[in-house]
């Protein structure tokens, strides 16, 4: 019990999302960009929706920030990205009880965030 909720502390999952400029192709840019972010210690999962020219990281944020997704992208690729700014409400204002709910749910991948 102890471990689990050691881990629900600080295993905090974060989502966030980037605009991308640059890509051509549907799969091989895709491909490139998503294979690019799981490199990135702290990265849990990577999606990039071409048609809206978007990428989704979740990431551990104790590991890894925004900035540095943005930096390794754009040193690594072709790509520019940019954050997408997504959620109205700013991450100072998410109480700690909703990071709890969603380091348990991201457990068992239902983290939104």
């Amino acid at each position: 019990m102890k471990l689990i909720l050691f881990t629900l502390i600080f295993s905090f999952s974060f989502s966030s999302s980037f605009s991308i400029e640059g890509m051509r192709c549907g799969s091989s840019c895709v491909n490139k960009v998503k294979s690019e972010m799981v490199k990135l210690d702290g990265v849990k999962n990577c999606s990039v929706d071409f048609n809206k020219s978007v990428m989704t990281v979740d990431f551990d944020k104790s590991k890894l920030d925004d900035s540095q997704i943005i930096s390794h992208l754009s040193e690594n690729t072709s790509y520019k990205a940019s954050i997408l700014n997504l959620d109205t409400k700013s991450e100072s204002s998410e109480s700690l009880l909703g990071k709890m709910m969603c380091g348990i749910s991201s457990m068992f991948g239902f983290c939104t965030k």
